[in-house]
């Protein structure tokens, strides 16, 4: 616009140059998204193809017995199911005046242009950085919309989809290798609870369920148990998390937990365990429409290095961000847009998560 350059023809390569940069000098939105995937703990996984699929970690079963002469016996390695992904993408377009493409066609600076030019220069840097803001809020959405409706496997993808074994990130029953046998990561009125609102005994119950309840396919106990779990809830719930954490007589004293300034008052010493607390703020936000994005009362108890390790939360992406401007010959406008496509997946976190709900 006024950096020295001199484009008179068409005007959408600057444009396209400018939007760009706009957009990468809104550090908020940008560090609040980014903060959100490493607070929720999502492997950012570019998708090679639309077929594509994962396995979930089965860990390792013990050899086989044989007796001598006998053949060895084969692994079916078809036994353990994978599981897919849907990318959808998502956009939205915001109109330019024609004046101010005029402008820019014509290779004049915003400095000599009449206040309705500079004042709408200044409006589409705010609309633009809301049109990103736009995208970012959707992938948020996303994110906790995985953990929102994890208590039910109705969808093939995403929110409300079954693991690789059928069952819903949340239940009572996951199955454990080709046996009756199955686990529980859910806190909700089987014999692993005593209250499933949270308090200090159901939090007591969870850090517990952790470390003797949860198993993996091949039976054996998620073996990295955490050095600090973390403790997921909805603002609405944030005071209520730190009296519990601090009720424990002798324990009410709170620490960096991971040498970070930033982790300061966050860290507690539950009773002879760190407890982490995280807020997810997407919880009980608003959508466009007025509804309640978290519309239900959940908490979560996660062990944060099981699922970095094995990357059991995953952000698919076929494309980023992707903003351009185009010139409509139908409606003979201007148009700037931004769109994406991308994916979130569970594969495997039912082993790193207990789930539960509490009441105000």
């Amino acid at each position: 616009m006024n950096n020295g350059m001199t484009y008179a023809a068409w005007a959408t390569d600057i444009l396209n140059g400018l939007l760009a940069d706009i957009v990468e000098q809104d550090k908020l939105s940008y560090a609040y998204q980014e903060d959100l995937k490493a607070k929720m703990l999502f492997k950012e996984t570019k998708a090679l193809n639309p077929e594509q699929t994962f396995s979930e970690a089965v860990w390792a079963y013990e050899t086989d017995e044989i007796n001598e002469g006998q053949s060895l016996p084969v692994i079916d390695v078809e036994k353990w199911p994978n599981k897919g992904f849907e990318v959808i993408p998502y956009g939205n377009k915001l109109k330019i005046t024609k004046l101010f493409m005029k402008r820019l066609e014509t290779n004049q600076t915003i400095a000599t242009a009449d206040s309705y030019v500079q004042q709408y220069y200044s409006k589409l840097a705010s609309a633009l950085i809301n049109l990103n803001r736009w995208a970012i809020k959707r992938a948020n959405m996303q994110m906790v919309n995985l953990l929102a409706q994890g208590w039910t496997a109705t969808n093939a993808h995403w929110a409300w989809s079954a693991t690789a074994y059928g069952k819903a990130l949340f239940a009572t029953d996951h199955p454990i290798m080709d046996s009756t046998a199955s686990f529980s990561n859910v806190l909700n009125g089987s014999w692993q609870t005593v209250n499933k609102a949270l308090s200090a005994t159901s939090l007591q119950r969870a850090l517990d369920n952790h470390k003797t309840a949860v198993k993996l396919q091949n039976g054996d106990f998620v073996d990295n148990v955490a050095w600090v779990y973390e403790l997921r809830v909805p603002r609405a719930l944030e005071q209520t998390a730190r009296v519990i954490l601090q009720s424990k007589a002798g324990n009410r004293f709170m620490f960096a937990g991971t040498g970070s300034n930033s982790a300061l008052l966050n860290t507690f010493d539950f009773d002879g365990n760190k407890v982490e607390l995280k807020i997810l703020p997407t919880m009980w936000a608003l959508d466009k429409n007025g509804n309640t994005i978290w519309a239900s009362t959940y908490w979560f108890l996660v062990n944060p290095e099981a699922i970095k390790m094995m990357n059991w939360f995953r952000f698919i992406t076929l494309w980023d961000k992707n903003i351009e401007s185009h010139y409509d010959f139908d409606s003979k406008n201007y148009f700037s847009s931004i769109d994406m496509a991308f994916w979130v997946e569970h594969l495997g976190a039912q082993y790193g998560i207990i789930w539960s709900q509490w009441t105000a």
